[in-house]
């Protein structure tokens, strides 16, 4: 079964999505196998759903090092930025995923969530949303559009984007597992056939 490695800096609403997942059993085709953190309450909870936890050094070859033993198939990095040097994305290349909460190109600064709810209210955007995205590459995996509900509050519409993201980051992640079966299907065959 596919392996996935987390990688978080906090203890935050998409680590417990990715974690009720995985212990409802709801990423099918792989499973949490580990997940890296300095936050000791993202390191908790990861071991409380039965994961292999490491506190992330502080060295950047030790992290690549450690994750490598691990042999990762998926890696989802959940913080913005990343903090991954270019070793590791060349290592994992194409094997990084992250969410962000807001459509490719829209807003990049550090709050893209207040910024949305601030551009509607001057009336500048009517929806925004969140992507998925391969980390070296910035390639977009999926989008989803979340519309902005007229009167509606900053903290109802940060909870609804809450959700899309988790929503969003489930679907990555299965979309990534699903692909990676065809291509080792495909890899098998190709290969008894020669």
């Amino acid at each position: 079964m596919p392996k996935i490695t987390v990688i978080t800096s906090e203890t935050g609403h998409n680590l417990h999505a990715l974690l009720d997942a995985h212990q409802t059993q709801n990423l099918k085709d792989g499973e949490i196998t580990l997940v890296v953190s300095s936050d000791e309450n993202a390191l908790r909870a990861a071991q409380k759903a039965g994961i292999d936890t490491l506190a992330k050094p502080d060295d950047d070859a030790e992290l690549l090092k450690q994750v490598a033993t691990h042999k990762p198939d998926l890696i989802v990095a959940l913080d913005t930025p990343h903090g991954l040097n270019a070793d590791f994305l060349k290592k994992f290349s194409h094997q990084i995923i992250a969410v962000y909460p807001a459509l490719a190109g829209q807003f990049t600064d550090y709050k893209p969530i207040d910024s949305a709810f601030k551009a509607f209210q001057k009336n500048e955007i009517k929806w925004t949303g969140c992507h998925v995205h391969y980390v070296d590459s910035g390639e977009t995996m999926r989008q989803l559009v979340v519309p902005i509900e007229p009167k509606e509050s900053m903290q109802r519409f940060a909870a609804r984007m809450r959700k899309g993201e988790n929503w969003l980051l489930l679907k990555g992640v299965k979309q990534y597992l699903y692909e990676l079966r065809n291509r080792n299907k495909r890899s098998t065959t190709s290969q008894s056939e020669t």
